[in-house]
């Protein structure tokens, strides 16, 4: 996933049903949201990476394929920040309590034994399927300095937050809910505002703003909000909003690239960037809010597939460029990728042959002795 941008403020809103007090940790609390939330956010990684390759390409497709495309570049958006709420909602209000070796045990070596195996998969394929030329040096320093395919970084940063998530229990879990949200001020200010400023500026803001950076934004913010939902009358404002910064960040793209005579630039598709954290945390809002007991009871079949790709989200992770790799590349006998029936049908077509694919490599290794080692 290319590293894509930032809430709106997370502020203490009034529309915001919930004024809760400082979340208290719960381990043993059954929350629906979160296996729906990761389905979806799954889902629009796989659309990411289907659609995502075209957007550097506008001077060679023709401008309706790539509009077709940056489409759904910007309505996937948001995937890695979804999956880092998630984790800071639920991995957060464990008890700080907890021994630091347990929490090593029960989840950074479950992820990180995958990160081994699949880094090992991806080293191989890019030798032996890409034909990469890499001595002992370059194999190296791919490990060490990452990632070693393109779509890992998240699973290296995700790594670093597990890292630091025993100290992070202890600060959340104790401080007043007005200095979670001034750390989250700081670092909507720090990640998303500042940089923005300086893109459009040229003027730099010299702060060396420190430990309120990067992902652990979201991470935070995941338990801060873990408390808080939309009502009914909120979801349809909320969803606009999000559209509304979706556009902005597809015209604002396509802006930019004429400007610079079609080069493409990310700057929107940030992950933390501003308009990044509109569209991700209102997504959240969103979907941690839906009535998911009466959705499934009405949709059984929906709630099915939640629960199934939910199960097999971090494996489906995993798999989903080789498959669609695979694909595009002809050694099937077909080709499957956008060109295949044209942007509009293709890049949907492509992520839903990749995406059960996936699933279905993912839980077939599941049930595998050895081989379920490597998709938790």
């Amino acid at each position: 996933m290319s590293q894509i941008a930032a809430p709106a403020m997370p502020a203490e809103p009034a529309a915001i049903s919930s004024e809760v007090a400082a979340v208290k940790p719960v381990v043993k609390e059954r929350l629906l949201f979160p296996g729906p939330v990761r389905a979806y956010a799954m889902s629009i990684v796989v659309m990411i990476h289907v659609a995502a390759v075209l957007a550097p390409h506008y001077n060679t497709i023709s401008p309706a394929d790539w509009w077709i495309a940056n489409f759904y570049h910007a309505f996937s958006k948001g995937g890695p920040p979804i999956f880092t709420l998630v984790s800071g909602c639920l991995l957060l209000a464990v008890s700080a309590d907890q021994p630091i070796k347990v929490f090593f045990q029960k989840r950074f070596v479950k992820v990180l034994i995958p990160f081994i195996f699949w880094g090992v998969i991806y080293l191989l394929w890019r030798i032996y399927f890409l034909g990469e030329q890499m001595d002992a040096q370059a194999i190296l320093r791919a490990i060490l300095e990452g990632p070693i395919y393109y779509h890992l970084w998240f699973i290296q940063m995700i790594l670093g937050l597990y890292i630091a998530t025993p100290i992070l229990r202890y600060y959340v879990q104790n401080a007043p809910r007005n200095n979670l949200l001034y750390f989250l001020t700081v670092w909507f200010v720090a990640t998303a505002v500042l940089p923005t400023i300086t893109f459009f500026t040229k003027i730099g803001v010299n702060i060396d703003i420190v430990v309120t950076t990067s992902y652990v934004g979201y991470f935070v913010l995941g338990y801060y909000l873990r408390n808080t939902s939309l009502t009914t009358k909120q979801l349809f404002p909320c969803l606009m909003i999000v559209a509304s910064a979706m556009i902005i960040t597809e015209v604002g793209t396509y802006l930019l690239m004429i400007n610079q005579g079609g080069v493409f630039d990310p700057f929107f598709f940030n992950n933390l960037g501003m308009f990044m954290v509109v569209i991700s945390v209102g997504l959240f809002l969103f979907l941690k809010s839906v009535p998911y007991d009466l959705l499934f009871a009405r949709l059984p079949l929906l709630g099915w597939a939640s629960d199934l790709l939910s199960s097999v989200s971090l494996g489906v992770y995993f798999v989903h460029v080789l498959i669609m790799e695979i694909l595009a590349s002809g050694r099937l006998g077909f080709t499957l990728n956008w060109l295949s029936f044209g942007t509009l049908v293709g890049i949907p077509l492509t992520w839903f042959v990749v995406l059960v694919s996936s699933v279905a490599v993912s839980w077939v290794m599941q049930r595998t002795p050895v081989l379920r080692w490597f998709v938790p």
